[in-house]
């Protein structure tokens, strides 16, 4: 086993040391025992004094030191070992202390000072990083699979940085990447480039070499080429590898290869599985975990985190750390989510991602939902990227394929509640048939409305979701489905849907006043795909301020839903919450918070307190208790409702803006002008990326900011977010909008 899987752990190790919010879970069992040899805690070294052990690597000891002139600063100081300070390790020393001194950039650990003690042995002196492994951090603070990529990015960019200065890490781990708070964000710092290599110079006039047989690095996240031993064969991709190994262990909670069947097979048979066996996918190496028995196993470096990751933990512990459950958890990793670790991890260096800054720029193509690297070439992944990267246009709609087949899920319901009615076996058959019937022309309806954005049909390359729509429209209007009334029903309330959220009204309202007649037409009063249809232009009606118009679609899509669905169903709830808002828009508070506080208690019941739909009904009644002037009972609610979304979704959601503008409209009616300000520009910037500069939602934000700094004196400034907030309103709303 080698020396560096004992590495230096600059995590304080005392109660007061710990980061603020982590005290419950022990950093370490005891502090690291002091070296038998050489300098102590109290002793002076140059102008630092010693104040405990941080840690102990198989080359050096870390010191908490103090410098007292000429300010007090608190640093990390390594001294080499004694007895330890042969030829090879003074380089490999020297080494860490050059390659240190080259970096400059904010998730790298930085030099101060380098010298010798008075026996001669070198020190030098780093940033002391006062936090938690990334792993660890990111379990003990329950952080969502989207928050863990936003930290893991930054780590790839500094990773970057040392590669462009000519350094290899070469030992990338949990424990050599702390995350430290500052200005109250986590921010990652890669440490220990004790084993660093340079790759384009010299860093001393000594020789590094891997001695033979010993492994220099750890073998969890070590490369293929790096364990051969040939160190003449080392390149920046070896790095690549272990990011890949590390973003597996974040995604998944467990690392590729069973750390303890690794550590107890003999050294030839650690090479032949890091270079030969290829790594499960994660979601199959997360599941396996059941039937996986525990080992226990005497680890050597940083204590874990005890709810994920060690030996015998199972999927739901690991998934509890990411604020899901085990098969959502193990749906998300499907596809692109193995594909961008797996491409990382590549036996063949050659089809690995080439660089960490690659790695980073394919973890931003998926949060941003453009198309990976690591994927496939095909037009149909492509063409379902258009989608994922404009899924805030299709607002409620979600991805287009599974709005378009709502109507199929009403049918089923509706098979299910004629069985039920005594309806014969041979009637739940037929209508069976007719939903799948019905679900393949609306497949092929998408297929072929999508088929525009193909790069090899479409005009260009960057057909928009705003040219797709309106093609599907024309082919519509034309007639494509004039056969198929119930497919055109579907698909029309699904366009009626996406122009809505796109702020688009007046080509919603002629996609949704058809699409509410046709659905009447084929099915009669009581169907599902009547109701959607209704909610949907009722919807619209409400944005565009027509109330009167929009009430009693609300209360028949509510009356149809009532009649064909459970009494449990978030669908129901969704009805019934669009009628409350609406009755609240009309003043009618009291009607209004019955059905709000009905809809969010059976929500909760059948959801618990971490789901998008619980997040939406707080919202709205703290929008109607708001409105009911108790601002002060209405904050805690919109607070509630915000930190959830931000646990479920994307930093850039609009729900989590929604939620931004409602905190700070709260906050600006209780006089908290300063609270309420950044909030404002927080939601201001999500709007402007999310919805486009032309959105109602963004005019409300800006709206918002421009009041908030006229309450503060601050007129000045209010102007130009004012004009811009009443251009967007005028463009987008009827005459005579209040």
């Amino acid at each position: 086993m080698s020396d560096t899987a004992r590495r230096d752990r600059h995590t304080p190790d005392d109660p007061d040391q710990r980061p603020t919010g982590a005290a419950s879970v022990p950093v370490a069992t005891r502090p690291p025992d002091p070296p038998s040899l050489g300098e102590r805690p109290g002793d002076q070294i140059g102008p630092y004094r010693l104040v405990r052990v941080l840690g102990e690597g198989g080359f050096g000891v870390v010191y908490l030191a103090e410098r007292r002139v000429p300010h007090v600063q608190r640093v990390a100081l390594k001294v080499i070992k004694p007895g330890m300070d042969t030829r090879a390790v003074i380089a490999r020393f020297e080494a860490e202390r050059q390659a240190l001194a080259l970096m400059d950039h904010p998730s790298v650990a930085k030099v101060f000072d380098a010298g010798a003690t008075d026996r001669g042995r070198p020190y030098f002196v780093m940033e002391y990083v006062e936090g938690r492994p990334i792993t660890e951090y990111c379990d003990v603070q329950m952080l969502t699979v989207h928050q863990r990529l936003d930290l893991f990015i930054p780590v790839c960019e500094a990773v970057q940085h040392a590669h462009t200065k000519g350094i290899i890490h070469r030992d990338l781990k949990p424990s050599n990447i702390l995350v430290s708070i500052a200005g109250g964000r986590p921010i990652p710092k890669v440490i220990d480039f004790g084993i660093a290599k340079a790759i384009s110079q010299r860093l001393t006039e000594h020789t590094i070499f891997t001695e033979q047989g010993r492994l220099i690095g750890t073998p969890e996240y070590m490369s293929p080429e790096h364990a051969g031993m040939d160190g003449a064969d080392i390149d920046t991709r070896t790095d690549v590898y272990s990011l890949g190994v590390l973003l597996y262990e974040l995604l998944a909670g467990v690392l590729p290869f069973d750390p303890s069947s690794l550590r107890f097979a003999g050294h030839a048979e650690i090479q032949r599985i890091i270079r030969d066996v290829d790594p499960p996918r994660p979601r199959v190496r997360l599941t396996s975990l059941r039937s996986e028995p525990a080992r226990v196993v005497a680890e050597e470096g940083p204590t874990r985190s005890p709810v994920a990751g060690a030996a015998g933990s199972l999927p739901g512990d690991i998934a509890r750390c990411r604020r899901t459950d085990p098969v959502s958890l193990a749906r998300l990793l499907r596809r692109e989510l193995e594909w961008i670790p797996l491409k990382a991890m590549r036996k063949d260096r050659a089809q690995r991602y080439q660089s960490a800054l690659e790695l980073a720029d394919d973890l931003r193509n998926y949060v941003e939902g453009r198309p990976l690297i690591a994927g496939p070439e095909s037009a149909s992944y492509r063409l379902r990227k258009l989608v994922r990267r404009n899924r805030w246009a299709f607002g409620a709609a979600g991805a287009v394929a599974g709005t378009l087949l709502l109507g199929v899920g009403g049918t089923v319901w509706q098979a299910v509640a004629a069985t039920r009615a005594g309806n014969s076996e041979h009637t739940q058959r037929l209508l069976a048939q007719a939903s799948e019937s019905k679900a393949q022309a609306v497949r092929q309806f998408m297929q072929d409305m999508l088929a525009s954005a193909d790069p090899d049909n479409a005009k260009g390359p960057d057909v928009t979701v705003r040219q797709v729509l309106d093609e599907a429209a024309q082919r519509l209007d034309a007639g494509s489905l004039k056969d198929q009334p119930e497919i055109e029903g579907a698909v029309r309330t699904t366009l009626g849907s996406t122009y809505l959220s796109l702020g688009l009204y007046q080509q919603a309202e002629a996609q949704l006043r058809p699409a509410v007649a046709i659905t009447q037409r084929v099915y009669g009063e009581q169907h599902l795909d009547v109701a959607g249809a209704m909610s949907t232009l009722a919807r619209l009606l409400r944005a565009q301020g027509r109330l009167d118009e929009a009430e009693p679609l609300l209360r028949q899509s509510l009356a149809i839903c009532r009649a064909l669905l459970p009494e449990d169903s978030p669908d129901l709830a969704a009805a019934t919450d669009d009628l409350a808002m609406l009755l609240r828009d009309k003043g009618r508070l009291g009607e209004a918070e019955g059905l709000f506080r009905q809809s969010l208690d059976l929500l909760r019941r059948k959801q618990g307190n971490m789901s998008e739909d619980v997040a939406a009904a707080l919202n709205n009644l703290a929008m109607l208790v708001q409105s009911q002037g108790k601002a002060a009972e209405a904050e805690p609610l919109y607070a509630e409702a915000l930190a959830m979304n931000r646990a479920l979704y994307p930093a850039d959601h609009p729900n989590i803006a929604r939620g931004l503008n409602n905190l700070a409209l709260v906050l600006q009616a209780q006089e908290k002008l300063k609270d309420a300000e950044p909030l404002c520009r927080e939601a201001i910037e999500i709007r402007r990326k999310a919805l486009g500069p032309d959105h109602p939602e963004l005019a409300g934000s800006l709206g918002t900011l421009g009041w908030i700094l006229t309450d503060q004196g601050r007129a000045e400034e209010a102007e130009p977010l004012l004009r811009e907030s009443l251009a967007i309103r005028v463009k987008a709303l009827p005459q005579g909008h209040w």
